[in-house]
């Protein structure tokens, strides 16, 4: 397992779960993207500029991001990408469900967790194109 800290303090102890469910979430999330006019032809010569497509793609961008962090289907393909993390915060371990964020102190940390799990889950498939950022 990996360690993450969170901004709270607390740690995010991330492990992949079965390729399938890491596939399903990098292709959701790509979906959401392209129904926001951001198509992107990779091959394997492609260099990919994260920063450099962010700028020429700012609105697609901007839109599909939040679709996909307010997106109650993404939000259930990431919580079961979730199935081999634990959330530690009090020096307790926790299984991430929703039930985890019940309480108030720990509502804070949900979307850094979210968006962590499903970057996590999804950076392997692209290898060497993400290796510019």
């Amino acid at each position: 397992m990996k360690d993450i800290e969170l901004k709270s303090g607390n740690i995010l102890k991330f492990g992949l779960p079965h390729i399938e469910k890491s596939l399903r979430l990098a292709n959701i999330v790509a979906r959401t993207f392209s129904e926001h006019g951001l198509n992107i032809k990779l091959s394997r010569d492609t260099e990919v500029n994260i920063g450099k497509l962010f700028f020429d793609n700012q609105e697609a961008c901007l839109k599909g991001l939040s679709d996909i962090i307010f997106n109650e289907d993404v939000s259930k393909v990431v919580l079961d990408c979730a199935e081999k993390c634990l959330y530690v915060a009090e020096n307790k371990q926790m299984k991430i469900t929703l039930d985890t964020f019940d309480m108030e102190a720990y509502r804070g940390d949900y979307y850094e967790v979210m968006i962590k799990i499903a970057w996590e889950n999804i950076k392997p498939f692209f290898g060497n194109l993400l290796t510019k950022s």
